[in-house]
């Protein structure tokens, strides 16, 4: 059985913007922070992704970051989630807001 993780972040805001907003990186890593998948979002106003068919009862870390013609902004700090295999969430740290 595999399970989703859905990601949801906030634009950034006009003042931490280095030039145009063109799209954002998404990355998931396991606990030991174990690059497991990436994403490259090509569109400004996606604020969502989700990653699919992931093992059950796996910690993950998720971090989003924005990019502009300059270059990649820095990332979010790291929001960790556990799913079980009805792909219930167990745990979730975005309770504190990250994005």
């Amino acid at each position: 059985m595999s399970t989703v993780v859905d990601v949801f972040w906030n634009p950034v805001i006009q003042e931490d913007q280095n030039g145009i907003i063109l799209g954002y990186q998404v990355i998931l890593f396991n606990t030991w922070d174990k690059f497991l998948q990436n994403v490259t979002i090509m569109n400004s106003n996606q604020l969502y992704y989700q990653f699919k068919d992931l093992e059950p009862w796996v910690n993950r870390s998720v971090k989003v970051s924005a990019f502009t013609s300059k270059g990649t902004g820095p990332y979010s700090p790291g929001v960790i989630t556990t799913f079980n295999e009805d792909g219930r969430l167990l745990f979730d740290s975005t309770s504190c807001h990250y994005f």
